[in-house]
């Protein structure tokens, strides 16, 4: 087994992009034959373009007067074959929407590792500059969006933090609870107080799970998740994991199969205790849901080579299902696919 990849977070690039969209300031870069590899939002704007993935590929004769496009090649021809190392100019440009700006226009050189020209970088300005009341809102409102996501993340991070400390201090007394519940319940007691015992520890166990998947989650939203990659034996894991099952099944006509062939390896490595959390979690759904039957749980090997092994874990059983058309509910939040007040589950 090895441990699932991180999610992506937020690049380098994608920051410099947002903070370059924002700025009032044209920016653009092309490569030596004067097509476009990136600008930023305002500049695809004033050429017509929704975004700026729009504006890549292209080159001025797609963007301007074809007289125009040859008088500013001329003008970068300066910078990328090294003659200037800057240049200033002022030009006329007829926007993709209609009429004209006059701008003031930089250019520098761009170069790759070994100091060649490798094409180049440019800002205007208007001389001129009409009130672009459609800029000015689309930038106040990815401020506003910055400003909000980084208040989320904050937000975020001090839920996570008070879910993780909460569920440090339950766990302790609950713990505790647990550990006077077995005593109680090894001692003499008739059959309606060892019910009430069975029906508190299950009780105190379900919460007690409840609490280390709170915790977990807490964990993967602070990234601090972390996968152990060490040697266990699979056939054990799922031998104790059935018997720790057991107690769960005395009150039922259940049977619970596990197929674990002798074909499969036995020792592996991974994190055996992740594996048996999230089987545990698929084991305790079913037996909840199955009043009769079977319940099965399955090992399958897809793959097993260059000292890597692919395996297929499933649990199958005999209960209630869910119908097709609460299908789409699966993964929705706080939805059931029977939500009457005498619903039996």
């Amino acid at each position: 087994m090895t441990p699932e990849p991180p999610p992506p977070s937020l690049k380098p690039a994608d920051i410099h992009q947002q903070v370059m969209d924002i700025l009032s300031e044209r920016l653009f870069w092309k490569d030596r034959q004067g097509r476009y590899l990136g600008c930023n939002l305002p500049f695809a704007h004033d050429a017509g373009r929704a975004d700026t993935a729009a504006v890549i590929g292209l080159s001025d004769a797609d963007l301007v007067w074809r007289e125009q496009a040859a008088s500013m090649a001329a003008d970068e021809a300066r910078i990328l074959h090294g003659t200037s190392l800057s240049l200033s100019v002022e030009r006329r440009i007829k926007l993709a929407g209609g009429g004209e700006i006059e701008v003031s226009c930089a250019l520098f050189p761009l170069r790759d590792a070994t100091g060649a020209v490798s094409g180049l970088y440019g800002r205007y300005q208007s001389l001129r500059q009409p009130h672009d009341a459609a800029h000015d809102i689309a930038a106040q409102q990815l401020r506003e969006g910055v400003l909000q996501q980084a208040r989320a993340e904050a937000a975020n991070r001090a839920k996570s933090q008070f879910l993780a400390n909460m569920s440090h201090e339950i766990r302790t007394p609950l713990n505790g609870v647990l550990g006077m519940l077995e005593l109680l319940g090894g001692s003499v007691l008739d059959h309606q107080q060892a019910g009430f015992v069975t029906t508190a520890r299950n009780s105190a166990r379900a919460v007690l799970g409840l609490l280390n998947d709170i915790l977990d989650i807490s964990r993967i939203e602070a990234g601090q998740l972390h996968i152990d990659n060490i040697e266990f034996d699979l056939h054990a894991l799922v031998e104790d994991l059935a018997r720790s099952m057991a107690p769960r099944l005395q009150d039922k006509d259940i049977a619970l199969i596990c197929d674990v062939g002798p074909q499969l390896p036995r020792y592996l490595s991974g994190d055996p205790g992740r594996l048996r959390q999230i089987l545990s979690n698929l084991l305790d759904t079913a037996i909840k849901f199955t009043h009769c039957g079977e319940v099965v749980l399955s090992v399958a090997c897809l793959a097993d080579h260059q000292a890597r092994t692919r395996l297929r874990f499933s649990v199958r059983d005999t209960g209630i299902g869910i119908a097709p058309d609460k299908h789409a509910l699966l993964f929705e939040s706080f939805c059931q696919a029977d939500s009457s007040i005498t619903r039996e589950f």
